[in-house]
């Protein structure tokens, strides 16, 4: 069985899964051409190498209407994801019930549309508890920005055309602090992506800004059956993701 095991040393969001996917060996191409079968337009996606202290790590762009959006990460609040723009590329798609179709009309296997819709359900029902919406009705001002469906879309087609059969990760690393919104400030971690946790073993880091996105939260709280849990494998490759 082939197994994936995230280190969340540094924690997770969309932009640094789909890098260390693409860095442990998962084609651009293939990554390209799965996503392409989302019925989404003005948009692209490319990798480059960065820098991140001593080490040399993939960095996945998702490019929008010419704007490069580079997962600056700021915590959800009246939904707001990963992103801190003020940019609206929701295309009409701004409930959990419309993103729900746009995935479910999509060509992505199926196996990826159940997992796809699994993370976005499970962000529309903590943003509904947090802000006190039904879930269907969450509406999402980034977490449906197009950016956003391609960095969870992305990560669960990424899973799948490796063969990934189970994920498990690390203890998940608790920063501290405020995160600065455009809805002001909020705590660190945000309401959406601790409330994604719960089961999940959790460990301080001295860290004061944000390290785990609502993204991230939905990408463990969907793959992960045994958090906290080091399995036994043979190594098969390493992938290192960088986030913005």
């Amino acid at each position: 069985m082939k197994i994936a095991y995230l280190d969340l040393f540094c924690g997770l969001s969309g932009d640094i899964t789909l890098g260390a996917l693409v860095d442990a060996g998962l084609p651009l191409t293939e990554l390209k051409r799965g996503l392409s079968k989302l019925p989404l337009k003005g948009w692209s996606i490319s990798s480059r190498r960065v820098m991140k202290g001593a080490i040399s790590a993939t960095k996945v762009d998702v490019t929008i209407a010419g704007k490069k959006q580079d997962s600056v990460s700021h915590a959800p609040h009246h939904h707001d994801h990963d992103h801190g723009h003020g940019h609206d590329h929701r295309h009409g798609h701004t409930t959990l019930k419309e993103i729900l179709a746009l995935i479910k009309r999509s060509g992505l296997p199926s196996a990826v549309k159940g997992t796809a819709s699994d993370c976005f359900l499970r962000l529309g029902e903590v943003e509904g508890k947090v802000h006190g919406i039904p879930t269907m009705k969450v509406r999402f001002h980034e977490v449906g920005a197009v950016d956003s469906i391609v960095d969870i879309a992305g990560s669960c087609l990424g899973f799948h055309l490796l063969g990934i059969e189970a994920v498990y990760c690390s203890k998940v690393p608790v920063a501290h602090g405020v995160i600065h919104t455009q809805h002001g400030p909020l705590p660190n971690p945000g309401p959406a992506a601790l409330g994604l946790l719960k089961g999940f073993p959790l460990v301080a880091a001295d860290i004061p800004r944000e390290i785990l996105t609502p993204t991230g939260a939905a990408i463990l709280a969907t793959h992960v059956r045994e958090p906290g849990r080091f399995p036994e494998m043979t190594l098969e490759a390493i992938g290192w993701g960088a986030g913005g």
